[in-house]
């Protein structure tokens, strides 16, 4: 199974750490998914919708515990990477793994990230 990562700010996670359930952001809720990512598309998905000041955090998540709720799109002009969603109602603190801060480098108002 191809590892997936949601990448939220710092603030974010904080939150979650307290709830137990990671907010929806705006995209999550218009979808009504959650929208997570490959390894690959972190760093574009970081630099695209995070800047420095958020602290971006790559959230590795349980792919074999959410397989059941995965869809993947294809690659749009807005979106250049393929799109992963969860239909779920919430993403809970037990799905993840890990958490790797995203170093900030600043492009303009932009960070980039990297996850290994």
């Amino acid at each position: 199974m191809t590892a997936l990562f949601r990448v939220t700010s710092l603030a974010s996670w904080m939150q979650a750490l307290e709830s137990g359930v990671l907010p929806r952001c705006p995209a999550d809720q218009r979808d009504d998914c959650i929208h997570v990512n490959a390894a690959a598309d972190v760093e574009k998905v970081a630099a695209a919708y995070f800047t420095a000041d958020e602290r971006p955090v790559a959230l590795e998540l349980d792919g074999s515990s959410l397989a059941g709720c995965l869809s993947w799109f294809p690659a749009t002009q807005t979106k250049p990477w393929p799109q992963a969603r969860l239909n779920l109602p919430n993403l809970l603190t037990k799905h993840v793994l890990s958490v790797t801060a995203l170093e900030a480098i600043a492009i303009g108002d932009s960070v980039e990230g990297r996850v290994e």
